[in-house]
């Protein structure tokens, strides 16, 4: 779709301008193509020898190796080559789901946010992730078929996007690692090369997210190579950077993107306007300023935008935001500036940021949508009755509608009526799928570790249960794999600490590769000790670290740490949205609860239904439904998935789930206690714990030292140290000066370990299939067979993913340096027509 549009763009060297051509950006695959065969040298470093069984069990069990996961790793290295798995791409949905047309209007928008990376999708087999198995190829055909679907039916199609766009799977983040001076190095920055990946698809309004902003060198990158392949819609009405750096004298700050955007459609000729705000964001880096959107619409160019936009007579307002459409000020204060100028004008919002799904009819003519996370949702909005109101003079009220699209190919499908997924694939989507594989096998995503004998899920049972991520992290990973790594103390005795933030995202049965590892654990935190604790006082630490409310430590990605006072608007200012995630899954869940256990006291006839609050749920946990739902997905019941409960009229979801069961009592530290435990309080132990961890850990040593040694004291005097905190300071239990015995410079390093090479060594240890992975796998998609969710059909226009199959590397990387293909030229089609085909326009089929 290509936009006519003016806009206010604010960049150094660019004028005010208007235009009536059409907005042009550089031709993405050239770049990506570029970056690829530069990325394909760093290939040939790679050892690869495909064998048959990439995971033999002899070498997995082998008694003359040691029995440490690095051994066992090195060992394979050195014997076979890196192990590779071919990338699956996952399964169908389940077959007999019941779908949900799209309610159509005269304007309509598809929209992704948060996606983080997931350009390769949801490949495992496990539910709910079929449901989610779309990647970025099937998207990319997917919204190239609807606008070719909204042109044959008169209405016009927008392509949104409202950021965070890396940070969380291996395609964005898992690039090597160069030195700012070794060619590639100003380009090793998170989601310089898949942010080529994205920009194939042809969105038509786009804004930043935080995690673009965290670090100055990756808002530079999306400044520099990024902003200019969309001009003017890509929008950052509140974020400013400083150029030509934060520490340059002359430095002065101008609009990543443009200010706000007008543009008309190319079907109807609706006048739009646009903006793209992010939320009150506090923690971004030093060379990048954000305003609160309270102040924004303060401003003089915003009052400028709207005198133009009354002028222009402008259809419809279509903003952009990565910020909650629940829950954050900053929307009410854009609407009501809109509204004190444009009292019924319709007003769409797009948000972002907590990964929800969600939507609130801000008045009668305002929709604002969220639409997920991870490229599990693609969020639909229709606005019915602006040509109506168009012709009337722009009076009249609109109706809006909204979808949430499972991401998945049969779902794409059938909102296009299509009979087939072979019918969805497009030569440009091919082509990204192509892309997308070479880059995982040059950068070695697809190196195996192990297979996954079961899933293991973050909140969807009880800590404890034999499905619990957080368990198996306290009971087998901690103590094999963080333990051991540090060799010079293995006399010693150890308590381990970690946080339950650590963990991202669930393991699913089925292949760990390196890939997984940045899904599961992205953060990279290394592991500090503090050696010599009495264990009378190291004992008291896991109950500390859950019990504390004084302090609490949020961390974000890339390295970035924030030791807040538990303010929540301070931890929401910094980026931090995992507790406001978690409050969302825990009230669908309770909402569905009371649902369900209603519908249970009228099947039974009971003629007085007492509908119970989901605070009485929750305080009961109702152990049957739990029970009841923590099973696996059974044919007797809709698939799992998302059954969300907003704020919009009617059903949102466009499949009919069963929810995704939610326990809410997870511990947020867990530990793994000595082995054997010390015989007395007077025993010494090492504390072993994760870096950012740091400041609270000692703060609570020195705590409990001090209670240690006054215990008798304690109760009696906690008024008196109060009253004395307040006057003097910290005192301890005494009412002397507080004892501060141990302190952040004394830690030491704990080995190599990293919180995100927690699964690759336990897969190397424990994850070893003995009838081989071959084996093991097909068993598992067998029994994913069986519960209904079949392969995904794999055939494309041009055959690259049988190619890639069949060959080994050093062959895939002569056939990307001599840009042709053996199964395309069966075809009749080279690399180089590929690369001509998909640049030749946005919109073949």
């Amino acid at each position: 779709m290509v936009l006519h549009s003016t806009a206010f763009h604010a960049r150094p060297g660019h004028r005010y301008q208007t235009s009536a051509k059409p907005v042009n950006r550089p031709k993405t695959i050239k770049l990506l193509t570029s970056a690829l065969l530069g990325l394909a040298t760093f290939t040939s470093a790679l050892a690869s020898f495909p064998v048959e069984e990439p995971l033999s069990s002899k070498l997995a069990f082998n008694t003359y190796v040691d029995t440490d996961a690095d051994s066992l790793a090195n060992y394979r290295a050195e014997k076979e080559g890196f192990h590779r798995w071919s990338r699956e791409r996952g399964r169908m949905p389940r077959y007999d789901d019941k779908l949900l047309d799209l309610d159509y209007g005269d304007l309509n928008a598809l929209h992704s946010t948060d996606v983080h990376g997931w350009f390769q999708g949801h490949t495992k087999l496990s539910p709910p992730e079929p449901s989610y198995s779309a990647d970025w190829a099937d998207w990319a055909s997917f919204a190239s078929n609807m606008r070719t679907k909204a042109r044959s039916e008169g209405r016009d199609l927008l392509l949104i996007d409202t950021g965070d766009l890396h940070d969380g799977n291996g395609i964005a983040d898992g690039f090597p690692r160069y030195n700012k001076d070794e060619p590639g190095g100003k380009e090793a920055v998170d989601g310089h090369v898949s942010n080529q990946i994205f920009a194939m698809v042809d969105y038509d309004l786009l804004t930043i997210g935080n995690h673009e902003l965290y670090d100055f060198s990756v808002a530079k990158d999306v400044y520099q190579n990024f902003v200019p392949q969309w001009g003017a819609k890509y929008m950052t009405s509140n974020v400013k950077i400083a150029l030509p750096g934060p520490d340059a004298p002359n430095a002065s700050y101008a609009p990543i993107g443009s200010l706000f955007h007008t543009s008309v459609t190319p079907v109807q000729g609706l006048k739009i306007m646009s903006y793209g705000i992010l939320f009150d964001f506090k923690l971004a880096a030093n060379g990048i300023a954000v305003q609160a959107p309270q102040d924004m619409v303060q401003e003089d160019w915003f009052n400028q935008s709207l005198d133009r936009a009354d002028k222009w007579g402008v259809d419809v307002f279509v903003i952009l935001g990565h910020m909650p459409v629940s829950g954050d000020a900053g929307w009410e204060a854009v609407r009501t500036k809109i509204r004190s100028r444009f009292p019924d004008t319709p007003i769409a919002i797009f948000g972002g940021h907590t990964h929800v799904r969600d939507c609130r009819m801000m008045d009668s003519q305002t929709m604002a949508l969220e639409s997920g996370r991870y490229m599990e949702t693609i969020g639909f909005m229709g606005i019915k009755d602006l040509q109506k109101r168009k012709r009337a003079g722009n009076r009249g009220k609109v109706k809006f509608t909204r979808r949430y699209i499972d991401a998945n190919p049969r779902n794409f499908a059938h909102h296009l009526k299509l009979n087939s997924t072979r019918q969805l694939a497009t030569k440009k989507g091919s082509f990204i799928r192509f892309i997308m594989n070479a880059i995982s096998e040059a950068w070695n995503l697809s190196r195996l570790h192990g297979v996954v004998p079961q899933d293991y899920y973050l909140d969807r049972v009880p800590y404890g249960d034999n499905s619990s991520l957080l368990s198996l992290l306290a009971d087998q990973v901690l103590p094999k794999v963080v333990r051991p790594s540090e060799k010079s103390r293995q006399d010693r005795k150890s308590l381990v600490l970690i946080n339950s933030g650590s963990q991202r995202f669930d393991v699913y049965s089925g292949p760990f590769t390196r890939n997984d590892q940045y899904i599961v654990s992205p953060f990279k935190d290394r592991f500090l000790y503090m050696p010599d604790v009495p264990w009378g006082i190291a004992k008291h630490l896991l109950h500390g670290l859950q019990t504390f409310k004084k302090g609490t430590v949020v961390e974000v990605m890339q390295g970035g740490t924030q030791y807040s006072d538990g303010d929540a608007l301070l931890r929401y200012g910094s980026g931090f949205i995992e507790d406001i995630f978690v409050r969302w899954q825990k009230s669908q869940w309770f909402k569905f609860l009371q649902a369900e256990k209603a519908d249970r006291q009228v099947g039974l006839n009971h003629t007085n239904v007492n509908m119970k609050s989901v605070e009485q749920l929750e305080a009961e946990e109702d152990e049957e439904l739990l029970k009841f739902f923590h099973k696996y997905d059974s044919l007797d019941k809709p698939s799992l998935g998302y059954c969300t409960v907003d704020q919009c009229a009617g059903r949102g979801d466009d499949t009919v789930h069963s929810p995704v069961p939610f326990y809410p009592n997870q511990p947020e530290y867990v530990a793994s206690n000595p082995n054997p435990m010390p015989e007395s309080d007077d025993e010494v132990v090492d504390v072993v714990f994760v870096d950012f961890m740091r400041k609270l850990i000692v703060d609570l040593l020195n705590r409990f030292h001090n209670h240690h040694h006054h215990h008798h004291h304690y109760h009696e005097e906690q008024k008196q140290k109060q009253e004395q905190e307040q006057e003097y300071g910290n005192v301890n239990d005494n009412g002397t000066c507080f004892e501060e015995k141990y302190h952040v410079d004394e830690l030491k390093r704990w080995g190599d370990i990293t919180t995100q090479l927690l699964y690759p060594r336990f897969a190397e240890l424990e994850w070893q299939p003995r009838q081989g992975v071959v084996k093991a796998v097909a068993a598992q998609g067998r029994r994913a067979g069986k519960m209904g969710y079949a392969p995904l059909d794999l055939q494309t226009h041009f055959h690259l993913e049988e190619q890639l199959d069949t060959i080994n590397n050093n062959a895939f990387l002569s056939s990307v340096t001599t840009s042709s293909t053996s199964s395309s030229s069966q075809q009749g089609i080279t690399f180089k027509q590929i690369h001509s085909t998909t640049i030749a326009s946005s919109h073949s089929t």
